[in-house]
C-alpha cells in the first residue's frame, strides 16, 4: 500500500534507530569483520524486508566504549533497481552497562553523507513499500509489551538513544506519475534523549528545501529550520508531537502532531497555525537557481526574523533583490493523514485585507487508480500587486503543475470575489476542476479583465506511460488590444515591446477564438507540437498604415502607370479587421497569417520567437475588388494582385526596416505578356 511521503519521513526515522537497535542485538562473540557484516545484511533483510549491503570497512572497539563504525551503507527493495538510501558512514557507540540491565541505551548513532531515494512510480508504486516492514512494527511494539509484562518494570525492555546526529545529509522525492521533482540538501538533524518510552525528548535542524522546475530550468532554494517537541510511547503506539517549528524567514509556523500506529498502519492528525508575517520579505528570501534571480539573502540559522546574513538591507542590489509591497500574512488549519489520504477539512488564512477560506482532501492511490483530489478555494478580493513577475511566472508553473497533475478523479472549485495584480486586475474569478481517468478538465467561466471578458476550457489527457496531450478551447470578447498584448510580453522585454513601433500600431477591442492542440510534459516541448487555429477580429480600431503606405509606395514606384499613395493618412479606421493564424508544426515553425483590413488582404506565412521578438514572413499584399468600404484608394491596375513582400527584422527595430516589397516578384508582375505564335485557322 502507498503511503503518503510525510509517513514514510516518519517511518525513515524509525528504520534508522531499529537498525542501530537491530546492530545491538548480534552477539558479542562474532568478532570476525566479515561474520558482522553477514549477520548485520541477513538480519536487516530477514526483518524488514530490504537489502542492506555493507561495502565498506567495519571497525570494532571496546574502549572506552563499545563503538562500531560501518561504512559504505546502501539499502534497496529487492522490488524496484533504485536504491533506497545509503550513508558514507555510521558510528554507533553503546552503554554496555545499561545492556546487561536489560535495558537498550544507545549513547550515540551518527550518520554522515545520508542520502534517502523516495520514489513513485509511473504506475503508483512507492519504493518503500514493504508489507514486512510495517509489520515488523506492530511486531517489535508487541514483543515490548510481553517483556514489561514479564518483567514487571516500566522501563525495562525500551529503547534509549542519548543522541541521534545526521550530517551532509541529502533526501530526494520523485513522483514520476505527477511529474513533480524535488529534494531537501545540506540536512544537519540533532536528536537528544531520543526514546520510546513515552519521554519527551527534542529534535533541531537545518536543511534546504530545492524544487526544481525543468520547464523553466531553475530551481527554488529555500533554506529553513526546524525544531520539535515530541514523545513515543512504543506500548501505546503513538507518539505525539507537543510543538513543531518551521522557520522560513520571516514566517514561523508551529504544529501539534499526534502519530498513531496500529497493526502496521500510520495515522497522523494535527494543527497547523502561521502568526501574522511579511508575505514580500519571505519571497525576498528565496533563491530562484539559474535564473539570475535571488533574493536579499538566505536566512541564518537562528528563529525566523533574524536578519539575512552578511545582507544590508539598505543597500541591496534591487535588481537582484527587488522590492516588494508589504503583504501581511497569516494561516491556521487542522490535518489528518492515514493510509485513506490526507485531509485538511478547513483551512483559515488572511492575505492583506482578504480572507481566504478552504479545504483540501487527497486520497490515496489503489492499485486501478491514481489519488483523488478534491478541494475548494474561496476568497475575498486578492490584492496581489505586491508580487514580482518573475517569482511569481516560476510559482505559476508549481501550481500549473499541481492542477494538470496526475490525479485519479478531482473535483474542485476556486471563487475569487476579484483579484487585483501588477499590471492587471479581473473580476470574480471561477475555476472549476474536474478528472476522470486520465482526462482532467479545467473550466474558466467568462471572467471580466481589459475591458472585456475572457474565458474558456483546458483539457489534459495524460495516459499512464506517454506524452500528456493539452487542448485548449479560449475566447476573448471585446478585451483592449494594448492592455492585452502588454500581459503577454514578457516582463524583461516590456519596455523594448512599449517601445517598438507594433506597439503603437494597433488598437481597438480584440475578440479571438483559439482552438489549438499541443503534447509534451515541458513548455518548450508544448511550444513545439502546437497545431490548430486563432481567428479574430479587431471593432473599434485605429491602424497605424505607415508599413502598408511604404510598401505600396515602392510597388507605385516600378509601375508603369504610378500609384496614390500619397493621399493615404498616417493612420485610419477599418469597418472589418480580422482573420486566422493557422499552426501546423508548432509555434516557433512557419505558420499561415491571415489579415483582412476592407479592401486589404495579406496572406502569407512565416515563424517568430516570441522570446527575442525575431520574425521572418513571406507575405502577399492585396487589395481587393468591389470592397463595401475603401479607405486605401489605389490605381485600379494595382488590384486584385498579390504584392509579394517579405517581412524580416526585429520588432524593436524602425518600422522602415521591416517589410519591403520582393522586388523580383513585383516586376514579373508589371512584365509585359510574352507574346504568343498566331494560331492556324481553318476555313469553313
Amino acid at each position: 500500500m502507498n503511503k503518503n511521503r510525510l509517513l514514510k519521513i516518519f517511518g525513515i526515522s524509525l528504520v534508522v534507530i531499529a537498525i542501530g537497535a537491530a546492530l545491538l542485538t548480534i552477539p558479542l562473540t562474532l568478532v570476525g569483520k566479515n561474520r558482522f557484516r553477514v549477520s548485520i545484511e541477513t538480519l536487516i533483510s530477514e526483518s524488514l524486508g530490504y537489502e542492506l549491503v555493507i561495502a565498506g570497512d567495519i571497525e570494532l572497539s571496546f574502549f572506552p566504549r563499545f563503538e562500531f563504525l560501518i561504512e559504505d551503507l546502501r539499502l534497496k527493495n529487492p522490488e524496484f533497481p533504485q536504491e533506497l538510501a545509503s550513508a558514507r558512514s555510521a558510528v554507533i557507540s553503546v552503554d554496555i552497562w545499561e545492556f546487561a540491565e536489560n535495558r537498550l541505551r544507545v549513547d550515540e548513532l551518527l550518520f554522515r553523507g545520508v542520502h534517502i531515494n523516495q520514489r513513485i512510480e509511473a504506475d503508483g508504486r512507492n519504493i518503500w513499500h514493504s508489507p514486512q516492514f510495517l509489520d515488523s512494527l506492530g511486531a517489535s511494539t508487541a514483543e515490548t509489551e510481553l517483556s514489561q509484562r514479564d518483567t514487571g518494570a516500566a522501563g525495562e525492555g525500551y529503547v534509549s538513544v542519548g543522541r541521534i546526529v545526521l550530517e551532509d545529509s541529502s533526501i530526494d522525492f520523485q513522483d514520476v506519475s505527477r511529474g513533480s521533482n524535488y529534494s531537501l540538501r545540506d540536512v544537519t538533524l540533532e536528536i537528544l534523549e531520543a526514546n520510546n518510552a513515552g519521554t519527551d525528548f527534542a529534535a533541531e535542524g537545518l536543511a534546504t528545501y530545492a524544487l526544481f522546475s525543468a520547464a523553466h530550468a531553475d530551481e527554488i532554494l529555500v533554506p529553513f529550520n526546524f525544531g520539535a517537541e515530541l514523545a513515543v510511547d512504543s506500548r501505546a503506539r503513538q507518539a505525539t508531537i507537543h510543538e513543531l517549528r518551521l522557520g522560513i524567514a520571516p514566517m514561523l509556523a508551529t504544529a501539534k502532531a499526534t502519530v498513531d500506529w496500529q497493526q502496521g498502519a500510520l495515522a497522523m492528525r494535527g494543527t497547523v497555525q502561521a502568526p501574522r508575517f511579511d508575505l514580500s520579505d519571505f519571497l525576498s528570501g528565496f533563491e530562484l537557481a539559474g535564473s539570475g534571480l535571488t533574493g536579499s539573502g538566505l536566512p541564518g540559522s537562528g528563529l525566523p526574523g533574524t536578519a539575512p546574513n552578511g545582507v544590508d538591507p539598505e543597500n541591496t542590489d534591487s535588481a537582484m533583490s527587488p522590492t516588494l509591497a508589504p503583504a501581511p500574512v497569516s494561516f491556521n488549519f487542522g490535518f489528518s493523514l492515514d493510509q485513506t489520504g490526507f485531509t485538511i477539512p478547513d483551512l483559515d488564512a488572511t492575505l492583506g485585507a482578504a480572507t481566504i477560506d478552504a479545504d483540501f482532501k487527497r486520497l490515496a492511490a489503489t492499485a486501478s487508480n491514481g489519488p483523488n483530489l478534491n478541494y475548494s478555494i474561496r476568497a475575498a478580493t486578492l490584492d496581489l500587486s505586491f508580487l514580482d513577475r518573475k517569482r511569481v511566472a516560476f510559482w505559476q508553473q508549481i501550481a500549473l503543475g499541481f492542477v494538470t497533475g496526475r490525479h485519479g478523479n478531482t473535483t474542485a472549485s476556486i471563487d475569487i470575489e476579484g483579484v487585483t495584480g501588477a499590471r492587471s486586475s479581473v473580476g470574480e474569478l471561477q475555476v472549476f476542476i474536474s478528472t476522470e481517468g486520465n482526462v482532467q478538465n479545467i473550466e474558466l467561466q467568462p471572467l471580466a479583465v481589459w475591458g472585456g471578458e475572457i474565458g474558456g476550457v483546458l483539457r489534459v489527457d495524460s495516459p499512464p506511460a506517454g506524452e500528456q496531450v493539452i487542448e485548449l478551447d479560449a475566447r476573448l470578447r471585446r478585451v483592449d488590444f494594448n492592455s492585452f498584448s502588454e500581459f503577454l510580453v514578457p516582463e524583461d522585454l516590456s519596455d523594448a515591446y512599449s517601445m517598438s513601433p507594433f506597439a503603437s500600431s494597433f488598437s481597438g477591442k480584440l475578440s479571438a477564438d483559439l482552438a489549438l492542440t499541443a503534447a509534451g510534459d515541458e513548455a518548450a516541448m508544448i511550444a513545439d507540437s502546437v497545431v490548430g487555429d486563432i481567428t479574430f477580429d479587431l471593432r473599434d480600431n485605429t491602424v497605424n498604415i505607415g508599413l502598408i503606405k511604404q510598401v505600396f509606395s515602392s510597388i507605385s514606384a516600378l509601375s508603369p502607370v504610378g500609384g496614390s499613395t500619397e493621399n493615404w493618412p498616417d493612420s485610419t479606421r477599418f469597418n472589418q479587421l480580422g482573420g486566422f493564424i493557422n499552426f501546423t508544426n508548432g509555434m516557433n515553425a512557419p505558420h499561415r497569417v491571415n489579415l483582412i483590413m476592407d479592401n486589404l488582404e495579406i496572406d502569407g506565412s512565416g515563424s517568430i520567437d516570441i522570446v527575442s521578438g525575431d520574425f521572418d514572413y513571406r507575405l502577399a499584399f492585396t487589395l481587393l475588388e468591389n470592397a463595401r468600404v475603401e479607405p486605401l484608394l489605389i490605381n485600379g491596375a494595382h488590384r486584385g494582385k498579390p504584392w509579394p513582400v517579405n517581412c524580416a527584422a526585429n520588432l524593436g527595430a524602425p518600422v522602415s526596416q521591416f517589410c519591403s516589397p520582393d522586388f523580383a516578384g513585383v516586376r514579373e508582375l508589371f512584365a509585359p505578356p510574352t507574346s504568343s505564335p498566331p494560331s492556324l485557322q481553318t476555313p469553313d
